[in-house]
């Protein structure tokens, strides 16, 4: 039996059409936000040592967006912020920050708030540290802001995060 070449032409280019808008449109979704002047920021991925359970990939994104309001040239790195008894740059952070040339790494913990229980179950605390390129050793700024939200630690974290975000683009612009 013998197919029509125009049948065949157009199923052919149906599906091509299909693909290309496909691709097309993910390589828009993909486009990142256009960036900030001034020097470039890369911001660690969230420990949390709350025992709460919270969405750090969403905090970290909703941290990224306000340093970006805020005019701070935040990037999106993979690196990784490690537990421990305080927040320290890691090797595998001093490379990224060579191979991203980032001029400042900026680890973030969701913490426990210090000294007494939370006073809801949905009240966060955000420790955070600003390491230097050329100054890894200590943090150029070191803090923590808190947030609370009626029932969602993710979202006390969200405004711990916003708090943050205003201290680390105040501290950056001086």
């Amino acid at each position: 039996m013998r197919r029509c070449p125009q049948v065949a032409l157009r199923g052919a280019l149906s599906i091509f059409l299909a693909l290309y808008a496909c691709l097309s449109s993910g390589r828009q979704a993909a486009a990142p936000a256009p960036l900030a002047q001034g020097a470039k920021v890369c911001v660690a991925d969230i420990a949390n040592s709350s025992t709460r359970p919270i969405f750090t990939g969403r905090i970290k994104e909703h941290l990224l967006e306000r340093l970006q309001k805020e005019n701070v040239n935040a990037y999106d790195a993979f690196a990784a912020t490690m537990l421990a008894k305080e927040l320290e740059i890691s090797v595998a952070n001093k490379a990224v920050m060579r191979r991203e040339k980032c001029a400042y790494m900026l680890l973030l913990e969701a913490a426990k708030p210090s000294g007494r229980q939370p006073a809801s179950s949905a009240e966060m605390v955000i420790e955070f540290a600003l390491f230097k390129k050329g100054q890894v050793s200590v943090p150029v700024l070191r803090s923590s802001s808190a947030g609370t939200a009626p029932e969602d630690p993710t979202e006390a974290a969200f405004a711990a995060a916003d708090a943050a975000a205003a201290q680390i683009a105040r501290f950056l612009h001086k």
